[in-house]
């Protein structure tokens, strides 16, 4: 019986051991903050905690903070959670098997996430549930209920390389939702702002909502997205508008990949493939820009224009879509909660690809009588079947301008246009001048046109701004060869331009990247580093105050040797293009 006591007593104690270090590494994040705080290590989140509006909490890099169930993190001050590659911020569930209520900025001056991690929140629902319900914008708005897992009220927020999985959890529906941007909320009303910067939204529900709010989505990866939501969903005007640049939507298990509302949104340069709808919904009264997208495999579209909306369309390539652009009047939601205007689309479409699409263009009636049809021009385009491939309803108009062919893109690898292309710089900037930069000379004629789709064909060879720098030479670089300051450009700060690196053959995005003499170990000769695409002299001079420059000759190309019996001189390379 002792024994059995001892034993017992033993193994109490050896569980006491192994708790007792777990509890010493968890902290307890008290319900109120309202002094400036740094979190680091495991963090544990009970209940709801609020950061009070004169405190700031820093999360350090590594650092996981856990929620338990419905635990909400308010944050009225500012918060920094800044992790990074190697030690991401993990903001996740307390235990396998519960849901995390949220993250709340509410009237934040500046909250920041870099290299976090945002999972297992209770974030499945529907932004339906912020839309009006009467229609009627002088009754009161109705009460709401956010249930994204990051929710931004009259508050600006940052992402940076952020990763959003497992919403609401990592097997099921996976409906839940990332991130909400809202400046109209009832109680709280005032501007939000959101910046998304290299962030993935992974196999979840919708990745962004914004309600009259400026955000910038750019370079960042969403894919695999579940339920009646889009990837993105604006609703609502903003100054400045949106911006949706540079993004890859893939295979959405259901709906849109980016859908404004109301919104004069601008989408430029992102890749949308591989969805049961549109890649791109552009709905009710607004003007959207969009520009140099590919969108691909898109059963009912590759662009929708909808419900009195305006839109531009230029410089897109559509391929393998039910329809390449449609447009139609989405009567069903005339009334709440949707409440959208009457009336079709009307849009002007330019240097556009339209290919392998089962009707190129489709615009339908509309019942309301105030305007029955939908609206299109079409100029500087490359449409597959021409006119004739559009399907065209009786109250419809379709203007066929200038400049249209149909023709064999000649498409290379990723759609983009092979040398022997007829749409190189076939394009027009008659109508506009919007682009993601200036156009490039494509065909070598010294002329700088637009070419016909998302892509600009880069001639290495080419000066599409008359700088005297080749553009292959300018893109390897990374910087667009059509950029009308880049010669006079100083990306790396050494006092050296573009142009100048240019000649001197070095890289003008390092500053340790200089054209110098360098002496050999054995102090015999002079070196430099050298190519036979220039010409290049090396003078002397004994007197730096009253200079006298004299060539050295060189042994042979980048080498001067020092065979001169002088007790003192200084020497200067120069670099030159060829004559």
């Amino acid at each position: 019986m002792n024994l059995s006591i001892m034993q017992l007593a033993c193994w109490l104690c050896a569980l006491a051991l192994m708790i007792l270090p777990l509890s010493a590494q968890t902290n307890i994040v008290p319900a109120l903050i309202t002094e400036d705080t740094t979190w680091s290590g495991t963090n544990l989140l009970r209940n709801t905690v609020t950061v009070r509006s004169n405190a700031t909490v820093r999360i350090m890099p590594g650092a996981k903070i856990l929620l338990d169930s419905a635990a909400t993190l308010v944050v009225n001050g500012n918060l920094f959670a800044e992790g990074t590659p190697a030690e991401p911020i993990s903001f996740t569930r307390a235990a396998a098997g519960r849901r995390w209520k949220g993250i709340r900025l509410i009237n934040s001056r500046d909250t920041r996430f870099t290299h976090s991690v945002f999972e297992y929140a209770d974030s499945a629902g529907t932004h339906l549930d912020y839309y009006d319900n009467d229609c009627n914008t002088n009754t009161p708005a109705p009460s709401r209920n956010y249930h994204e897992a990051i929710v931004a009220i009259a508050s600006n927020v940052t992402f940076e390389s952020c990763l959003f999985q497992n919403l609401p959890d990592s097997a099921g529906s996976r409906e839940g939702d990332a991130v909400a941007i809202i400046s109209d909320d009832p109680q709280n009303p005032g501007p939000s702002s959101a910046i998304f910067h290299r962030c993935r939204f992974i196999s979840i529900g919708q990745g962004i909502h914004s309600r009259f709010s400026y955000i910038l989505v750019e370079n960042s990866y969403f894919t695999d997205h579940h339920g009646d939501n889009d990837d993105i969903d604006m609703y609502g005007e903003s100054v400045p508008p949106p911006m949706i640049r540079n993004n890859i939507f893939l295979n959405p298990a259901h709906d849109d990949a980016i859908n404004p509302t109301r919104c004069s949104a601008i989408i430029i340069g992102n890749v949308l493939s591989g969805g049961d709808d549109h890649g791109i919904v552009l709905r009710d009264r607004c003007s959207p820009i969009v520009l140099n997208n590919f969108i691909s495999n898109f059963a009912s579209g590759g662009i929708s224009v909808q419900n009195q909306c305006d839109a531009l369309i230029a410089n897109n390539t559509i391929v393998n879509c039910g329809r390449g652009i449609r447009l139609f009047d989405h009567d069903t939601r005339w009334g709440a909660p949707y409440c959208l205007n009457p009336g079709s689309g009307r849009a002007t479409v330019l240097n556009t690809i339209i290919w392998d699409c089962n009707e190129s263009l489709t615009l339908t009636d509309s019942p309301w009588t105030g305007g029955r049809g939908s609206h299109v021009t079409v100029a500087f385009s490359n449409v597959e079947g021409g006119r004739a491939s559009a399907a065209v309803s009786a109250n419809s108009t379709l203007v066929w301008g200038e400049g249209n062919r149909s023709v064999d893109p000649h498409f290379g690898s990723n759609y983009t246009l092979r040398a022997t292309s007829p749409l190189i710089d076939a394009g027009t900037n008659k109508f506009c001048s919007f682009t993601i930069g200036p156009a490039l000379d494509g065909n070598g004629d010294g002329a700088a046109l637009p070419d016909i789709g998302a892509h600009e064909f880069l001639l290495a060879t080419a000066d599409s701004n008359n700088d005297t720098i080749p553009d292959g030479w300018t893109a390897q670089f990374g910087f667009y060869p059509g950029s009308p300051d880049l010669a006079d450009s100083d990306p790396d700060a050494d006092q050296h331009t573009t142009l100048q690196e240019w000649i001197a053959n070095t890289n003008p995005t390092n500053a340790a990247s200089v054209l110098r003499l360098s002496l050999t170990p054995n102090n015999s000769a002079l070196t430099f580093p050298w190519t036979s695409e220039r010409t290049y002299k090396v003078h002397y001079t004994t007197n730096l105050l009253a200079p006298v420059w004299t060539e050295a000759p060189q042994s042979e190309p980048g080498r001067v040797p020092l065979t001169l019996d002088l007790e003192r001189a200084f020497y200067r390379v120069h670099a030159r293009l060829p004559q």
